[in-house]
């Protein structure tokens, strides 16, 4: 068995409400990925939303870890604010 990151809703909570400094209103599971990532789209207190991906196992921290290095270097108005 895999090793599996401990993070709760509430941590994700917090941690999307520090980034954003807007408190998280709602959580939506969207029904789409290829991962085991878990997903979420949530609103905030403004009725913006942000997307959120959280790893739960090792190869998927990876995974997101390469993913955000991918975006983070490439700018369009097709890809999404980091």
């Amino acid at each position: 068995m895999k090793n599996k990151p401990e993070i709760s809703l509430r941590n994700l909570e917090k941690l999307v409400e520090q980034a954003t400094g807007k408190i998280a209103r709602r959580w939506n599971v969207p029904d789409c990925g290829l991962s085991s990532a878990s997903r979420y789209s949530v609103l905030l207190e403004d009725n913006t939303k942000v997307f959120l991906k959280a790893a739960n196992d090792q190869d998927t921290a990876s995974w997101l870890r390469n993913e955000h290095i991918v975006l983070s270097a490439h700018t369009s108005h097709l890809m999404p604010k980091l």
